[in-house]
């Protein structure tokens, strides 16, 4: 384990982040979020894009700020069984610097957004899916905060999955950088989920790990309950894969079926019967009295 304080390697690449680093890598987000708003639009895919400011609670931030970074930087050296020798191995083991998030509204588009994902970066690392088979446990109190008591209850095993979702770790590709050199290398965290894992991702992330405005630690009862809803937002997601699909169905048939009128003109109806196969020259029977 790597010692977790600042080294000048640390102070040489926050002092640079803190200046132009950050521009870049909330120029980096703006022109990924330009991007994915425009792929997934031409395609119909519904969805909310939230960048890493968001993320973290910080309206308008566009990149992971330095206060943060250092702590993510000093988190990663710890785990490390040396310090870091260089700003490319910071650079590296930092893939979440910038950082978009794609909530979108039905679950069931995940597999076509997720080819658009692929298609339109070039991958920097490994494809991360969530949830993790090895999460581990985030440390709480029990209600009892009597040792005794304590040492009875065995820590609480999780009913639901949790955070289900897809993090890409990605650079843009040489056609999308022109002549911005600061955003070539670099790297940026896409992560794909449903908007409602997205909600309660938030909710999990301020309750269990992060919480704010002086929120006690959560015991045992209320990670109980995070826990109950992660399962109802599941379940959600289900019902709205079927509703997708109950929309797609009802559409398709609704296609097949041509409503004649002697009040509609031959040429309106012609049209759409054409394209559904249904009326194709071929198909079609002489008319009394034509040649």
């Amino acid at each position: 384990m790597a010692d977790q304080s600042d080294g000048q390697v640390i102070k040489d690449f926050l002092a640079d982040y803190e200046g132009s680093g950050y521009l870049a890598y909330a120029s980096l987000t703006e022109r990924a979020r330009s991007i994915l708003r425009e792929e997934l639009s031409s395609v119909g895919i519904k969805h909310e894009l939230f960048d890493r400011g968001c993320l973290e609670g910080l309206e308008g931030g566009k990149a992971k700020i330095p206060t943060s970074a250092r702590r993510s930087i000093l988190r990663r050296q710890e785990d490390r069984k040396i310090p870091y020798q260089s700003r490319k191995e910071i650079e590296d083991d930092m893939h979440d610097l910038a950082g978009i998030r794609v909530a979108l509204y039905y679950p069931g588009d995940y597999a076509k957004a997720a080819q658009l994902i692929e298609k339109r970066f070039e991958p920097a690392k490994d494809i991360c899916d969530w949830p993790d088979p090895n999460p581990g446990r985030p440390p709480y109190s029990y209600p009892d905060r009597d040792p005794s008591a304590q040492a009875k209850k065995p820590r609480r095993c999780k009913k639901f999955p949790g955070y289900i979702a897809r993090h890409y770790r990605v650079r843009l590709k040489a056609t999308d950088i022109s002549s911005d050199v600061a955003l070539k290398g670099k790297v940026i965290e896409i992560q794909l989920m449903s908007l409602l894992m997205h909600t309660w991702a938030k909710i999990n992330h301020e309750l269990m790990y992060k919480p704010r405005g002086g929120c006690p630690e959560i015991d045992v009862d209320g990670e109980a309950l995070v826990d109950v809803l992660n399962g109802l937002i599941v379940a959600s997601e289900q019902l709205l894969r079927h509703i997708q699909i109950n929309r797609r169905t009802t559409t398709r048939k609704s296609r097949r079926v041509v409503f004649r009128s002697k009040y509609c003109h031959e040429g309106i109806q012609y049209s759409p019967r054409y394209q559904c196969g249904l009326d194709t020259p071929e198909k079609q029977a002489p008319r009394a009295g034509s040649s």
